[in-house]
Protein backbone atom coordinates (compact mmCIF):
# COMPACT_ATOMS: atom_id res chain seq x y z
CA UNK A 1 0.00 0.00 0.00
CA UNK A 2 1.26 3.45 -0.92
CA UNK A 3 0.07 6.55 0.91
CA UNK A 4 0.86 10.25 0.73
CA UNK A 5 -0.38 12.85 3.21
CA UNK A 6 -0.73 16.49 2.25
CA UNK A 7 -1.62 19.44 4.50
CA UNK A 8 -4.42 21.31 2.75
CA UNK A 9 -5.03 23.69 5.67
CA UNK A 10 -3.96 24.24 9.25
CA UNK A 11 -6.08 21.31 10.41
CA UNK A 12 -7.03 19.80 7.06
CA UNK A 13 -5.30 16.73 5.62
CA UNK A 14 -5.64 14.91 2.29
CA UNK A 15 -4.59 11.26 2.26
CA UNK A 16 -4.00 9.65 -1.18
CA UNK A 17 -3.90 5.84 -1.35
CA UNK A 18 -2.81 3.25 -3.88
CA UNK A 19 -3.67 -0.39 -3.17
CA UNK A 20 -1.66 -2.71 -5.49
CA UNK A 21 -3.66 -5.05 -7.70
CA UNK A 22 -1.68 -8.02 -6.40
CA UNK A 23 -2.90 -7.44 -2.83
CA UNK A 24 -6.47 -6.91 -4.02
CA UNK A 25 -6.40 -10.00 -6.24
CA UNK A 26 -5.01 -12.12 -3.39
CA UNK A 27 -7.92 -11.17 -1.12
CA UNK A 28 -10.44 -11.70 -3.91
CA UNK A 29 -9.07 -15.17 -4.65
CA UNK A 30 -9.14 -16.09 -0.97
CA UNK A 31 -12.75 -14.94 -0.68
CA UNK A 32 -13.77 -16.86 -3.82
CA UNK A 33 -12.13 -20.06 -2.56
CA UNK A 34 -14.06 -19.71 0.70
CA UNK A 35 -17.30 -19.33 -1.22
CA UNK A 36 -16.40 -22.33 -3.39
CA UNK A 37 -16.04 -24.58 -0.36
CA UNK A 38 -19.64 -23.88 0.64
CA UNK A 39 -21.31 -23.54 -2.77
CA UNK A 40 -23.71 -26.14 -4.11
CA UNK A 41 -23.89 -26.12 -7.91
CA UNK A 42 -25.61 -28.85 -9.95
CA UNK A 43 -23.13 -31.23 -11.51
CA UNK A 44 -20.40 -30.66 -8.91
CA UNK A 45 -19.79 -32.15 -5.54
CA UNK A 46 -19.71 -29.71 -2.57
CA UNK A 47 -16.32 -28.01 -2.42
CA UNK A 48 -15.33 -29.23 -5.90
CA UNK A 49 -16.71 -26.36 -7.98
CA UNK A 50 -13.98 -24.94 -10.29
CA UNK A 51 -12.64 -21.57 -9.18
CA UNK A 52 -13.31 -20.05 -12.63
CA UNK A 53 -17.00 -20.92 -12.34
CA UNK A 54 -17.17 -19.41 -8.85
CA UNK A 55 -15.43 -16.31 -10.18
CA UNK A 56 -17.88 -16.08 -13.08
CA UNK A 57 -20.87 -16.24 -10.73
CA UNK A 58 -19.61 -14.20 -7.76
CA UNK A 59 -16.58 -12.27 -9.03
CA UNK A 60 -18.23 -8.86 -9.45
CA UNK A 61 -19.92 -9.03 -6.05
CA UNK A 62 -16.76 -10.21 -4.30
CA UNK A 63 -14.66 -7.51 -5.97
CA UNK A 64 -17.01 -4.80 -4.63
CA UNK A 65 -16.99 -6.27 -1.13
CA UNK A 66 -13.19 -6.65 -1.07
CA UNK A 67 -12.65 -3.15 -2.49
CA UNK A 68 -14.91 -1.55 0.13
CA UNK A 69 -13.25 -3.50 2.93
CA UNK A 70 -9.69 -2.72 1.79
CA UNK A 71 -10.42 0.97 1.31
CA UNK A 72 -11.83 1.27 4.82
CA UNK A 73 -9.08 -0.83 6.40
CA UNK A 74 -6.37 1.14 4.59
CA UNK A 75 -7.76 4.44 5.87
CA UNK A 76 -7.92 3.35 9.51
CA UNK A 77 -4.47 1.74 9.29
CA UNK A 78 -3.02 5.00 7.98
CA UNK A 79 -4.71 6.96 10.77
CA UNK A 80 -3.16 4.65 13.37
CA UNK A 81 0.29 4.45 11.75
CA UNK A 82 0.62 8.21 11.33
CA UNK A 83 -1.03 9.00 14.70
CA UNK A 84 -3.70 11.19 13.15
CA UNK A 85 -6.68 12.31 15.26
CA UNK A 86 -9.56 12.85 12.82
CA UNK A 87 -12.58 14.95 13.69
CA UNK A 88 -15.85 13.48 12.50
CA UNK A 89 -16.31 11.20 9.51
CA UNK A 90 -13.78 10.99 6.64
CA UNK A 91 -14.72 12.20 3.16
CA UNK A 92 -13.77 9.63 0.50
CA UNK A 93 -13.37 10.90 -3.04
CA UNK A 94 -11.74 10.13 -6.39
CA UNK A 95 -12.27 6.41 -5.78
CA UNK A 96 -11.04 4.38 -8.77
CA UNK A 97 -11.73 0.67 -8.36
CA UNK A 98 -11.55 -1.30 -11.62
CA UNK A 99 -11.06 -5.09 -11.72
CA UNK A 100 -7.51 -5.96 -12.74
CA UNK A 101 -6.07 -2.54 -11.74
CA UNK A 102 -4.69 -0.88 -8.61
CA UNK A 103 -7.34 0.70 -6.39
CA UNK A 104 -6.79 4.43 -5.95
CA UNK A 105 -8.68 6.82 -3.70
CA UNK A 106 -8.28 9.91 -1.55
CA UNK A 107 -9.63 10.90 1.87
CA UNK A 108 -10.10 14.43 3.21
CA UNK A 109 -10.13 14.79 6.97
CA UNK A 110 -9.95 17.45 9.65
CA UNK A 111 -7.80 16.73 12.69
CA UNK A 112 -7.77 17.87 16.29
CA UNK A 113 -5.16 20.55 17.05
CA UNK A 114 -2.04 19.33 18.79
CA UNK A 115 -0.76 21.81 21.38
CA UNK A 116 0.76 22.03 24.83
CA UNK A 117 -1.93 23.50 27.08
CA UNK A 118 -1.01 26.34 29.42
CA UNK A 119 -2.71 26.86 32.77
CA UNK A 120 -3.16 30.23 34.49
CA UNK A 121 0.02 30.29 36.58
CA UNK A 122 0.12 33.74 38.17
CA UNK A 123 -2.47 35.24 35.80
CA UNK A 124 -4.90 37.59 37.55
CA UNK A 125 -8.60 36.80 37.04
CA UNK A 126 -11.35 39.07 38.33
CA UNK A 127 -14.22 37.20 40.02
CA UNK A 128 -17.40 38.61 41.60
CA UNK A 129 -18.44 38.62 45.26
CA UNK A 130 -21.69 39.95 46.68
CA UNK A 131 -23.98 39.92 49.70
CA UNK A 132 -27.79 40.01 49.71
CA UNK A 133 -28.74 43.03 51.81
CA UNK A 134 -32.02 44.04 53.45
CA UNK A 135 -32.45 46.68 50.75
CA UNK A 136 -32.06 44.02 48.07
CA UNK A 137 -34.90 42.07 49.69
CA UNK A 138 -37.01 45.24 49.96
CA UNK A 139 -36.44 45.94 46.26
CA UNK A 140 -37.35 42.33 45.37
CA UNK A 141 -40.60 42.57 47.33
CA UNK A 142 -41.40 45.86 45.57
CA UNK A 143 -40.67 44.27 42.18
CA UNK A 144 -42.98 41.35 42.99
CA UNK A 145 -45.76 43.85 43.61
CA UNK A 146 -44.92 45.76 40.44
CA UNK A 147 -45.24 42.55 38.43
CA UNK A 148 -48.94 42.50 39.32
CA UNK A 149 -49.59 46.22 39.05
CA UNK A 150 -52.72 47.71 37.50
CA UNK A 151 -52.03 50.42 34.91
CA UNK A 152 -53.98 53.59 34.23
CA UNK A 153 -53.26 56.26 31.65
CA UNK A 154 -52.11 59.66 32.99
CA UNK A 155 -51.64 63.08 31.44
CA UNK A 156 -48.31 64.20 32.84
CA UNK A 157 -44.61 63.96 31.93
CA UNK A 158 -42.97 60.53 32.14
CA UNK A 159 -41.63 59.55 35.56
CA UNK A 160 -39.61 56.56 36.73
CA UNK A 161 -41.50 53.23 36.74
CA UNK A 162 -44.14 54.50 34.31
CA UNK A 163 -45.17 52.29 31.41
CA UNK A 164 -44.84 54.07 28.09
CA UNK A 165 -45.70 53.35 24.47
CA UNK A 166 -43.31 54.75 21.86
CA UNK A 167 -43.81 54.89 18.11
CA UNK A 168 -41.11 55.19 15.45
CA UNK A 169 -41.64 56.77 12.04
CA UNK A 170 -38.46 55.37 10.53
CA UNK A 171 -38.98 52.02 8.79
CA UNK A 172 -35.29 51.24 9.26
CA UNK A 173 -35.58 51.83 13.02
CA UNK A 174 -38.58 49.51 13.16
CA UNK A 175 -36.67 46.79 11.32
CA UNK A 176 -33.67 47.13 13.63
CA UNK A 177 -35.81 46.92 16.77
CA UNK A 178 -38.01 44.17 15.29
CA UNK A 179 -41.18 46.11 16.10
CA UNK A 180 -44.77 45.13 15.35
CA UNK A 181 -46.70 46.28 12.28
CA UNK A 182 -47.63 49.54 14.01
CA UNK A 183 -43.95 50.36 14.66
CA UNK A 184 -44.58 50.65 18.40
CA UNK A 185 -42.82 49.39 21.51
CA UNK A 186 -44.09 49.24 25.11
CA UNK A 187 -41.75 49.15 28.09
CA UNK A 188 -41.37 50.30 31.70
CA UNK A 189 -39.08 53.25 32.39
CA UNK A 190 -36.23 52.19 34.68
CA UNK A 191 -33.81 54.94 35.59
CA UNK A 192 -31.57 52.57 37.57
CA UNK A 193 -30.27 50.85 34.45
CA UNK A 194 -26.77 52.29 34.41
CA UNK A 195 -25.50 50.43 31.34
CA UNK A 196 -27.99 51.92 28.89
CA UNK A 197 -29.24 55.44 29.54
CA UNK A 198 -32.28 54.82 27.34
CA UNK A 199 -34.89 55.33 30.05
CA UNK A 200 -33.52 58.47 31.67
CA UNK A 201 -33.74 60.35 28.35
CA UNK A 202 -37.53 59.87 28.41
CA UNK A 203 -38.14 61.19 31.92
CA UNK A 204 -39.95 64.54 31.69
CA UNK A 205 -41.24 63.96 28.14
CA UNK A 206 -45.04 64.18 27.79
CA UNK A 207 -47.56 62.36 25.65
CA UNK A 208 -47.45 63.52 22.02
CA UNK A 209 -43.92 64.89 22.32
CA UNK A 210 -40.91 63.60 20.37
CA UNK A 211 -37.74 62.39 22.02
CA UNK A 212 -34.31 61.91 20.44
CA UNK A 213 -32.71 58.86 22.00
CA UNK A 214 -29.00 58.04 21.92
CA UNK A 215 -27.58 55.16 23.94
CA UNK A 216 -25.06 52.34 23.97
CA UNK A 217 -26.57 48.87 23.69
CA UNK A 218 -25.79 46.69 26.73
CA UNK A 219 -23.02 44.10 26.38
CA UNK A 220 -24.98 41.41 28.21
CA UNK A 221 -28.61 40.38 28.48
CA UNK A 222 -31.32 38.41 26.73
CA UNK A 223 -32.99 41.23 24.81
CA UNK A 224 -32.66 41.90 21.11
CA UNK A 225 -30.47 44.97 21.54
CA UNK A 226 -27.98 43.05 23.69
CA UNK A 227 -27.75 40.17 21.24
CA UNK A 228 -27.40 42.27 18.10
CA UNK A 229 -25.73 45.54 19.02
CA UNK A 230 -23.51 44.85 22.04
CA UNK A 231 -21.56 48.02 22.92
CA UNK A 232 -22.69 49.80 19.74
CA UNK A 233 -24.02 53.37 19.88
CA UNK A 234 -27.59 53.67 18.58
CA UNK A 235 -29.72 56.74 17.84
CA UNK A 236 -33.50 56.82 17.41
CA UNK A 237 -36.32 59.37 17.24
CA UNK A 238 -39.56 58.34 18.94
CA UNK A 239 -42.97 59.84 19.75
CA UNK A 240 -44.59 59.21 23.13
CA UNK A 241 -48.00 57.69 22.40
CA UNK A 242 -49.12 56.87 25.95
CA UNK A 243 -47.98 57.23 29.56
CA UNK A 244 -49.36 54.91 32.24
CA UNK A 245 -48.95 54.91 36.02
CA UNK A 246 -48.84 51.78 38.18
CA UNK A 247 -51.09 51.00 41.10
CA UNK A 248 -49.31 48.39 43.22
CA UNK A 249 -51.23 45.63 45.03
CA UNK A 250 -50.42 44.72 48.64
CA UNK A 251 -48.01 41.83 49.11
CA UNK A 252 -50.89 39.68 50.35
CA UNK A 253 -52.48 39.93 46.88
CA UNK A 254 -49.37 38.63 45.08
CA UNK A 255 -49.45 34.88 44.18
CA UNK A 256 -46.30 34.05 46.15
CA UNK A 257 -46.36 30.35 45.19
CA UNK A 258 -45.27 31.37 41.69
CA UNK A 259 -41.99 32.49 43.26
CA UNK A 260 -41.59 29.25 45.19
CA UNK A 261 -42.67 30.87 48.47
CA UNK A 262 -45.14 28.98 50.69
CA UNK A 263 -45.10 31.42 53.63
CA UNK A 264 -47.70 34.18 53.84
CA UNK A 265 -46.70 36.56 56.67
CA UNK A 266 -44.47 39.53 55.88
CA UNK A 267 -41.30 38.52 57.73
CA UNK A 268 -41.59 34.88 56.70
CA UNK A 269 -41.92 35.97 53.09
CA UNK A 270 -38.86 38.18 53.41
CA UNK A 271 -36.87 35.32 54.97
CA UNK A 272 -37.90 32.86 52.25
CA UNK A 273 -37.19 35.44 49.55
CA UNK A 274 -33.76 36.15 51.03
CA UNK A 275 -32.87 32.45 50.78
CA UNK A 276 -34.02 32.33 47.17
CA UNK A 277 -31.95 35.40 46.33
CA UNK A 278 -28.94 33.87 48.08
CA UNK A 279 -29.24 30.80 45.84
CA UNK A 280 -29.54 33.10 42.82
CA UNK A 281 -26.43 34.92 43.96
CA UNK A 282 -24.43 31.71 44.43
CA UNK A 283 -25.50 30.51 41.00
CA UNK A 284 -24.59 33.83 39.38
CA UNK A 285 -21.21 33.99 41.13
CA UNK A 286 -20.40 30.44 40.01
CA UNK A 287 -21.41 31.19 36.42
CA UNK A 288 -19.48 34.47 36.28
CA UNK A 289 -16.40 32.93 37.89
CA UNK A 290 -16.46 30.05 35.41
CA UNK A 291 -16.87 32.49 32.53
CA UNK A 292 -13.96 34.65 33.75
CA UNK A 293 -11.69 31.62 34.17
CA UNK A 294 -12.73 30.32 30.76
CA UNK A 295 -11.97 33.68 29.13
CA UNK A 296 -8.53 33.78 30.73
CA UNK A 297 -7.76 30.18 29.78
CA UNK A 298 -8.85 30.75 26.19
CA UNK A 299 -6.75 33.92 25.95
CA UNK A 300 -3.77 31.92 27.18
CA UNK A 301 -4.34 29.12 24.65
CA UNK A 302 -5.31 30.57 21.27
CA UNK A 303 -5.61 27.40 19.20
CA UNK A 304 -6.94 26.58 15.75
CA UNK A 305 -10.43 25.11 15.74
CA UNK A 306 -11.81 22.22 13.69
CA UNK A 307 -14.66 23.84 11.81
CA UNK A 308 -16.72 20.66 11.81
CA UNK A 309 -16.80 20.81 15.63
CA UNK A 310 -17.87 24.45 15.48
CA UNK A 311 -20.66 23.62 13.01
CA UNK A 312 -21.87 20.76 15.21
CA UNK A 313 -21.86 23.02 18.27
CA UNK A 314 -23.84 25.66 16.38
CA UNK A 315 -26.45 23.07 15.39
CA UNK A 316 -26.74 21.89 19.00
CA UNK A 317 -27.13 25.49 20.21
CA UNK A 318 -29.79 26.19 17.57
CA UNK A 319 -31.77 23.15 18.68
CA UNK A 320 -31.59 24.38 22.29
CA UNK A 321 -32.70 27.88 21.25
CA UNK A 322 -35.63 26.48 19.26
CA UNK A 323 -36.71 24.34 22.20
CA UNK A 324 -36.53 27.34 24.54
CA UNK A 325 -38.44 29.51 22.07
CA UNK A 326 -41.13 26.84 21.74
CA UNK A 327 -41.37 26.63 25.53
CA UNK A 328 -41.75 30.42 25.82
CA UNK A 329 -44.33 30.37 23.04
CA UNK A 330 -46.35 27.66 24.80
CA UNK A 331 -46.23 29.60 28.07
CA UNK A 332 -47.19 32.94 26.51
CA UNK A 333 -49.73 31.49 24.07
CA UNK A 334 -48.32 33.71 21.30
CA UNK A 335 -47.28 32.29 17.94
CA UNK A 336 -44.01 33.93 16.96
CA UNK A 337 -43.26 31.71 13.97
CA UNK A 338 -44.51 34.32 11.53
CA UNK A 339 -42.38 37.18 12.83
CA UNK A 340 -40.06 38.78 10.31
CA UNK A 341 -36.57 38.35 11.69
CA UNK A 342 -34.64 38.96 8.47
CA UNK A 343 -32.88 41.94 9.99
CA UNK A 344 -31.57 39.80 12.83
CA UNK A 345 -30.63 36.58 11.02
CA UNK A 346 -27.06 37.37 9.98
CA UNK A 347 -26.14 39.09 13.23
CA UNK A 348 -27.70 36.23 15.18
CA UNK A 349 -25.69 33.66 13.20
CA UNK A 350 -22.47 35.63 13.73
CA UNK A 351 -23.11 35.79 17.49
CA UNK A 352 -24.00 32.09 17.54
CA UNK A 353 -20.79 31.17 15.71
CA UNK A 354 -18.71 33.29 18.06
CA UNK A 355 -20.22 31.54 21.11
CA UNK A 356 -19.85 28.11 19.47
CA UNK A 357 -16.16 28.79 18.79
CA UNK A 358 -15.69 29.80 22.42
CA UNK A 359 -17.40 26.63 23.67
CA UNK A 360 -15.37 24.36 21.39
CA UNK A 361 -12.08 26.08 22.22
CA UNK A 362 -12.73 25.86 25.98
CA UNK A 363 -13.66 22.17 25.74
CA UNK A 364 -10.58 21.30 23.65
CA UNK A 365 -8.29 23.05 26.13
CA UNK A 366 -9.82 21.24 29.11
CA UNK A 367 -9.62 17.90 27.30
CA UNK A 368 -5.98 18.47 26.39
CA UNK A 369 -5.10 19.36 30.00
CA UNK A 370 -6.76 16.14 31.16
CA UNK A 371 -4.83 14.18 28.54
CA UNK A 372 -1.45 15.71 29.35
CA UNK A 373 -1.98 15.34 33.10
CA UNK A 374 -3.40 11.83 32.69
CA UNK A 375 -6.40 12.76 34.82
CA UNK A 376 -9.18 10.24 35.39
CA UNK A 377 -12.75 10.60 36.61
CA UNK A 378 -12.99 10.61 40.41
CA UNK A 379 -15.69 8.00 41.28
CA UNK A 380 -16.78 10.04 44.30
CA UNK A 381 -17.33 13.13 42.18
CA UNK A 382 -19.22 11.08 39.60
CA UNK A 383 -21.57 9.83 42.32
CA UNK A 384 -21.91 13.36 43.70
CA UNK A 385 -22.90 14.59 40.24
CA UNK A 386 -25.45 11.79 39.99
CA UNK A 387 -26.91 12.80 43.36
CA UNK A 388 -27.05 16.43 42.20
CA UNK A 389 -29.06 15.47 39.12
CA UNK A 390 -31.23 12.96 40.95
CA UNK A 391 -32.69 15.47 43.42
CA UNK A 392 -34.44 17.19 40.50
CA UNK A 393 -36.47 14.06 39.70
CA UNK A 394 -39.28 12.37 41.57
CA UNK A 395 -37.87 8.90 40.87
CA UNK A 396 -34.22 9.60 41.67
CA UNK A 397 -33.20 5.92 41.66
CA UNK A 398 -34.57 5.46 38.14
CA UNK A 399 -32.44 8.36 36.94
CA UNK A 400 -29.34 6.88 38.54
CA UNK A 401 -30.04 3.49 36.95
CA UNK A 402 -30.36 5.19 33.56
CA UNK A 403 -26.91 6.78 33.82
CA UNK A 404 -25.35 3.58 35.14
CA UNK A 405 -26.81 1.30 32.46
CA UNK A 406 -26.85 3.60 29.40
CA UNK A 407 -23.33 3.62 27.99
CA UNK A 408 -23.66 6.87 26.00
CA UNK A 409 -25.33 8.77 28.86
CA UNK A 410 -22.70 7.52 31.31
CA UNK A 411 -19.88 8.48 28.96
CA UNK A 412 -21.25 12.03 28.54
CA UNK A 413 -21.72 12.49 32.28
CA UNK A 414 -18.22 11.19 33.00
CA UNK A 415 -16.87 13.70 30.46
CA UNK A 416 -18.66 16.52 32.31
CA UNK A 417 -17.26 15.38 35.65
CA UNK A 418 -13.73 15.15 34.26
CA UNK A 419 -14.00 18.63 32.75
CA UNK A 420 -15.12 19.95 36.14
CA UNK A 421 -12.09 18.32 37.74
CA UNK A 422 -9.81 19.98 35.20
CA UNK A 423 -11.56 23.30 35.78
CA UNK A 424 -10.92 23.02 39.52
CA UNK A 425 -7.25 22.42 38.76
CA UNK A 426 -7.11 25.48 36.51
CA UNK A 427 -8.77 27.69 39.14
CA UNK A 428 -6.07 26.74 41.67
CA UNK A 429 -3.36 28.04 39.33
CA UNK A 430 -4.97 31.46 38.82
CA UNK A 431 -4.56 34.57 40.95
CA UNK A 432 -8.16 35.42 41.82
CA UNK A 433 -8.97 39.09 42.30
CA UNK A 434 -12.33 39.69 43.97
CA UNK A 435 -14.59 42.51 42.84
CA UNK A 436 -17.67 43.58 44.81
CA UNK A 437 -21.04 43.69 43.06
CA UNK A 438 -24.49 44.57 44.31
CA UNK A 439 -27.20 41.96 43.90
CA UNK A 440 -28.74 43.94 41.03
CA UNK A 441 -25.43 44.36 39.25
CA UNK A 442 -24.57 40.69 39.54
CA UNK A 443 -27.93 39.31 38.42
CA UNK A 444 -28.09 41.78 35.54
CA UNK A 445 -24.69 40.70 34.14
Amino acid sequence: MEISIKNTGKLQRRLAFTLPFEEVDKKITGRLRKIGRKSRIRGFRPGKVPLELIKERYGRQVFGEVADSMVTDAYYAAVADHKLRPVGKPEFEDVKAIPGEDIRFAVNIEVFPDFEPKLLDGISVEVPVTTVTDKDVDDAVLQMRRNYAEWSEVERPIAENDRVVLSFESKKTSEVLLLDDENKVTFIVNNEDSEQNFSRQLIGVSQGETARIAFTAPSRGNNVLSRLFSRRKLRFTATVEKVEEASLPPLSAVPLEQYGIKEDSGEEVRSALSKIMKRQTDKAVTARTRAAIADALIANNMIELPQSLVENEMKAMQVTQQMNAKKEEDQSGEDQSGEDQSGEDQLREDALRKQAERNVRFTLILDKIAERRQLEVDPRKFEAKLDELAVLYEDSEALKRYYRTNREARRNLRAQVLQNQVFELVVKTAKLKQKNFTFKELTRL
